[in-house]
C-alpha cells in the first residue's frame, strides 16, 4: 500500500475548504472589499480615481449579477442572500450620499428607506447588520472629517439615534399586528372546529399524524412549510431504502405552477452527481412521461432504453430497473414518485406493494403541505381583512356581507350597475345574489350559464376583465350570455373573480353607460377588495353551512327533530297571539323493520329519502317537514284546518303508495300511515298536540295502516 502523506492530505482539505468558501460566498467576499473601500472614504470628495471606482463598480455589478442569478433559480430564501442584498443597497446609498455632500445631502434620506425596508421584510439579524453598516460607514466618515461645529455634531448624533429607533418601532408594530392576526386565526380555527363537530372527516384526523417529524420539530412553528415537507419526504425515502436494499434512487417530481410539467423536487440515494437537478418531465415524453400520461404504476425489470428515457439520471452507472407511479388526488396529479435500481429485475410484487404504500404516504404529505399552505395563505388574507372588517360588517350572514360590499364600492367607484354572483362548484353557472342599479329585484336568484360572454371569461381566465368602450368595439360579443335574463348593454364593464384555494366562488361585476368609466386604478382596487371579500364570503358560506347542518337531518335533508320542536313551539305561540290555527301530521312508514330485515339498511335509507322527497314536493313551501325519528316524519301545515290538511295528507299517502322502488330486481311496495291533530281544536300546547297526533297515528296503524286518521274522529 503506498504511503499517504498527512501533510498533503491537510493541504488538500484546506484547498477544498477554500474552494467551497469562494464558490458559495464569493459575493460576500466582494462586498467586504467594497465595504472597505467605502470606509476608507473614497467618495468623500466626489467621484474617486478611476481605479478605485472601477474596482468598486465592478464588484457591485458582480454581486448584483450573482443575486439576480440566484433569484431566477429560486434560491433566495436564505439569510446570506438577504444580508448581501441589503449590504449592496446600503453601499450604493452611501456612495450617493458621500459623493453629494455627506449627511447634508438629500440622498441621506435613502438610509431611512433601507433601514425601514430591512425592518419590514427581514429578521433581527439582517436588521442589525444593516444598521451597523450605516453607523460604521458614516461614523468612519465623521472620524476622517469631523464636524466643524457643535450643531453639526448634535445633528449627526440625532440622525443616528433616529435610525436606531426605526427598526425598534417597526418590530414592535409588527409584533402587535402578528398578535392580532394570530387571535383572528384562532377564532377562524375555532369556528371551523365547530363546523367539523357536525361532520368529522378522516382528513381532519389524518392531519395530525401524516408528518413523520419529531414533536420538537412540529413545535417549531417558525420553520417554513416546504422545509418540513422536504424533511418528511426525505425520511420516507430513507425508510423505503432501508426496507428495500436494492433501491438506488428515490425521486419525487412536483408539478410546476402551470401544472403542465413536473420538475425534480427531491432525490435520495446514490451519488448526487448522478442526478440532473433541473430535470423536467412532460406528459408523453420519455418513460416517466408515458407513465404520467397513462396515470398508473409501471414496473420495468430490464431498462433497455437510452438515458433520455429517464431524463433525471446520468447514463453512468446505468439504471436497470425502476418503478414509477403518479400521485393523483381528486383527479389532479400531485406528483410523480420514481424508485430505481442498478440490478435487473430488482423489484417483485412484494416490493411493488411497499412502493404503493410509499406513494400513499407521499401523497398524504403533499396534501398536508397543501393544507398548511392554505392555512398560512388564509391567515395572510385575514390580516388584510381586519383593515376592512368594519366596512364589511360584523354579521356572518352571506347576503348582508354581499350587499355591504356593493354599497361600499359605490362610495369609491361611480357605476350604474353592480352585480355579485356566486359560482357553483363546477364553475358552469352562477347565481345572481346582489343587483344594484335596476328598477326592481326580479333578477335576484337568476341563474346565468357560464359558456359565453365576458362573465364566463372572468371565470375561465381567473383574472379581471376590463372593457371601457363596448359601444364601438367588440359589438358582437355580449357581456352576458343569451337567455340569462339580464338585458344590459353597457359602454364600460369591469368584472373580477373572487377566488379561494384556486376555485372561483363568486364574480363581482360593475357596469356603466359611460365609455371609459373605469381604469387600471379601479381594477387594482377591486382586485384587492375581491381578494379580501372572497375570504369573507367563504366564512359566511361556512357559517350558513354550519347552521344548515345544525338544523337539518343528514340522511333526508329535511328539518331535524330539535329544529322541529323549536318551530312547532314558535308556531303555537304565534297562533295563540293571532287566534289562528294549524295542523300537525305524524307520518310513519309501514312495516319499515321488514324492509330493513329483508333488503338491508341501505334500502331502508333509500325508502326514507324517497318518502321525505314526496313530503317536500307535496306540501307548500311555508310548511315545515321534519324527520321526527327513525322512520317517522312530522309535518306542520301552517294556517290549515282539518279539511284542507286531511286532503293534503291523502295526496301524500297516495303519492307514496304509487312509488315504484326496485331493489335487487324486486319491486318494493311502500305505504305510510298518518295521524293528524289540529291547533287549537284538539290541543292548546305543543306537547299535548304531539301526543294527540301520535295517538291518531297509532289508531291509523291499528285500523290496517296505509290511511290517514284525524284525532277528532277517534272513538273514545
Amino acid at each position: 500500500m503506498p504511503h499517504r502523506s498527512f501533510e498533503n492530505s491537510d493541504s488538500t482539505i484546506r484547498g477544498a475548504r477554500f474552494g467551497f468558501l469562494v464558490r458559495n460566498h464569493h459575493a460576500g467576499i466582494i462586498l467586504v472589499g467594497m465595504f472597505a473601500l467605502s470606509v476608507s472614504g473614497i467618495f468623500r470628495h466626489g467621484f474617486p480615481d478611476p481605479w478605485p471606482l472601477g474596482l468598486w463598480g465592478g464588484g457591485g455589478l458582480w454581486v448584483l449579477g450573482s443575486l439576480l442569478v440566484r433569484y431566477l433559480r429560486r434560491a433566495t430564501t436564505n439569510r446570506w442572500y438577504q444580508i448581501e442584498a441589503a449590504t449592496l443597497l446600503l453601499l450604493s446609498v452611501n456612495a450617493l450620499t458621500q459623493s453629494s455632500g455627506g449627511l447634508n445631502s438629500a440622498f441621506a434620506l435613502l438610509y431611512v428607506f433601507v433601514i425601514l425596508w430591512t425592518a419590514l421584510l427581514f429578521d433581527l439579524a439582517v436588521n442589525t447588520v444593516t444598521l451597523s453598516g450605516v453607523l460604521v460607514l458614516e461614523g468612519s466618515t465623521l472620524l476622517i472629517d469631523p464636524p466643524q461645529d457643535l450643531e453639526s455634531s448634535i445633528r449627526a448624533f440625532i440622525w443616528g439615534l433616529a435610525l436606531c429607533l426605526i427598526p425598534i418601532l417597526v418590530k414592535a408594530y409588527l409584533r402587535v399586528e402578528l398578535r392580532e392576526k394570530e387571535d383572528l386565526r384562532t377564532e377562524v380555527i375555532r369556528f371551523k372546529t365547530s363546523a367539523q363537530a357536525f361532520n368529522p372527516s378522516k382528513e381532519s384526523e389524518r392531519s395530525h399524524r401524516v408528518w413523520p417529524l419529531t414533536p420538537d420539530e412540529r413545535e417549531k412553528r417558525v420553520a417554513p412549510v416546504h422545509l418540513r415537507f422536504d424533511r418528511a419526504i426525505e425520511n420516507l425515502f430513507w425508510l423505503f431504502k432501508e426496507a428495500v436494499e436494492q433501491v438506488h434512487h428515490c425521486v419525487l417530481f412536483m408539478p410546476e405552477e402551470n401544472g403542465d410539467r413536473f420538475r425534480l423536487h427531491k432525490c435520495v440515494g446514490g451519488d448526487l452527481r448522478e442526478i440532473l437537478p433541473s430535470s423536467v418531465v412532460s406528459e408523453g415524453e420519455g418513460l416517466i412521461g408515458f407513465a404520467l400520461k397513462e396515470r398508473r404504476l409501471y414496473r420495468v425489470g430490464h431498462l433497455s432504453s437510452g438515458p433520455d428515457a429517464l431524463g433525471y439520471a446520468s447514463p453512468d452507472p446505468p439504471i436497470q430497473s425502476l418503478m414509477v407511479n403518479t400521485l393523483i388526488q381528486d383527479g389532479r396529479v400531485e406528483g410523480i414518485v420514481v424508485v430505481d435500481s442498478l440490478r435487473p429485475v430488482a423489484f417483485n410484487e412484494e416490493e411493488e406493494d411497499l412502493f404503493l404504500r410509499l406513494c400513499q404516504q407521499v401523497l398524504e404529505a403533499v396534501e398536508n403541505r397543501r393544507e398548511h399552505q392554505s392555512i398560512q395563505n388564509r391567515a395572510l388574507e385575514l390580516s388584510t381583512l381586519v383593515a376592512v372588517g368594519e366596512s364589511l360588517g360584523s354579521k356572518l350572514e352571506l347576503d348582508h356581507r354581499l350587499k355591504t360590499m356593493a354599497d361600499k364600492i359605490k362610495e369609491v367607484i361611480p357605476f350604474d350597475h353592480c352585480l355579485i354572483f356566486l359560482v357553483d362548484l363546477g364553475e358552469r353557472c352562477a347565481e345572481l345574489k346582489v343587483a344594484r342599479g335596476f328598477s326592481d329585484d326580479r333578477l335576484i336568484g337568476q341563474v346565468v350559464p357560464l359558456y359565453e360572454g365576458y362573465l364566463a371569461l372572468v371565470v375561465k381566465l381567473r383574472t379581471p376583465i376590463i372593457k371601457v368602450d363596448l359601444h364601438k368595439r367588440d359589438l358582437g360579443r355580449k357581456v352576458f350570455p343569451e337567455g340569462s335574463g339580464i338585458e344590459l348593454k353597457p359602454a364600460s364593464f369591469l368584472g373580477l373573480p373572487m377566488i379561494v384555494q384556486d376555485r372561483v366562488i363568486g364574480i363581482f361585476a360593475i357596469a356603466s353607460q359611460r365609455p371609459r368609466a373605469f381604469d387600471e386604478q379601479h381594477k387594482e382596487f377591486l382586485r384587492m377588495l375581491c381578494s379580501q371579500a372572497a375570504i369573507s364570503i367563504a366564512d359566511a358560506k361556512l357559517h350558513d353551512e354550519v347552521n344548515r347542518m345544525a338544523t337539518t337531518d343528514g340522511l333526508t335533508g329535511v328539518t331535524n327533530h330539535r329544529r322541529f320542536q323549536e318551530r312547532l313551539n314558535d308556531e303555537v305561540e304565534r297562533q295563540a297571539r293571532e287566534s289562528g290555527r294549524f295542523s300537525l301530521l305524524m307520518v310513519d312508514v309501514d312495516h319499515f323493520k321488514n324492509i330493513n330485515d329483508r333488503f338491508g339498511h341501505p334500502a331502508g335509507d333509500h325508502v326514507l329519502r324517497q318518502v321525505a322527497s314526496i313530503l317536500v314536493k307535496t306540501v307548500r313551501k311555508v310548511d315545515v317537514v321534519a324527520r321526527y325519528g327513525g322512520e317517522e316524519f312530522s309535518v306542520v301545515l301552517l294556517n290549515s284546518g282539518p279539511k284542507e290538511s286531511y286532503q293534503l295528507a291523502e295526496r301524500v299517502r297516495r303519492a307514496v303508495e304509487g312509488l315504484e322502488i326496485v331493489i335487487g330486481g324486486q319491486n318494493l311496495k311502500v305505504t305510510i300511515s298518518l295521524g293528524m291533530a289540529v291547533y287549537p281544536d284538539d290541543a292548546l300546547d305543543r306537547q299535548t298536540l304531539i301526543e294527540l297526533a301520535d295517538r291518531a297515528l297509532y289508531a291509523a296503524k291499528q285500523n290496517g295502516r296505509n290511511q290517514t286518521c284525524l284525532y277528532s274522529r277517534i272513538q273514545p
